[in-house]
C-alpha cells in the first residue's frame, strides 16, 4: 500500500481514509507550496523506479507463480 512507499513529509503526504479535510488541506499546502512539491516528486521519483520497473515487476510475479506449480 502507500505507505510502504510514501515517507510522509520526505516524499508525499500520507491523508488518512475518510478524512475530506485533511485531504484539502494537504492539496492546497501542495498548491501552495511548490519548490516542496517538487522536492516531494523528487524524492519520490528513486522510490518507485526501484520498487515499480517492469523488469523488477515481472521478476516478482514470475518467482510468485513459480511456487504455485
Amino acid at each position: 500500500g502507500s505507505r510502504e512507499i510514501i515517507q510522509n513529509g520526505v516524499n508525499g503526504l500520507i491523508i488518512p481514509s475518510h478524512d475530506a479535510d485533511r485531504l484539502y488541506i494537504a492539496m492546497r499546502y501542495m498548491v501552495e507550496h511548490p519548490n516542496e512539491r517538487s522536492r516531494m516528486a523528487a524524492a519520490a521519483r528513486p522510490r518507485i523506479i526501484e520498487r515499480y520497473d517492469q523488469r523488477f515487476v515481472r521478476q516478482c510475479l514470475k518467482a510468485y507463480y513459480e511456487t504455485l506449480f
